[in-house]
């Protein structure tokens, strides 16, 4: 039998072990598309990350998620390419860059997440559009 994982015994970055991450996010009490969440680490050797919101979840696994630790969370408006812009005015549907999002969710402050090592990380914002 091949024997696996000999070679690459030292080929792993050393560094912070990225978590799941996953959650909602509401807009004025409604599930939120078109956000893009960002997770920006508050320690130098964290890892941060980020995701796109639709249909009011999130969620980021063990290789794209953050390192354990404290986060500033930051939410900000994804504007569509021209192909979605079309496809959403086809489908009758209101075209992403409409959304309204107050502007303080766009910097550090406004929300927080603390993310754990080896468990599940369920976060659940709640972000207003003024």
């Amino acid at each position: 039998g091949m024997v696996i994982g000999w070679s690459c015994s030292g080929c792993t970055p050393a560094g912070p072990a990225r978590q799941s991450v996953s959650g909602t996010v509401m807009l004025d009490g409604q599930p939120a598309s078109g956000l893009s969440l960002v997770l920006t680490p508050t320690e130098s050797q964290q890892l941060g990350a980020a995701v796109h919101v639709t249909d009011g979840r999130f969620s980021l696994d063990t290789t794209t998620g953050p390192s354990a630790g404290e986060y500033d969370v930051t939410v900000d408006t994804i504007e569509p390419d021209l192909e979605e812009f079309e496809r959403l005015r086809q489908a009758g549907k209101k075209p992403l860059s409409s959304i309204k999002l107050h502007p303080r969710y766009r910097k550090p402050g406004a929300l927080q997440a603390n993310v754990l090592a080896d468990q599940e990380n369920v976060f659940n914002f709640e972000v207003k559009s003024r």
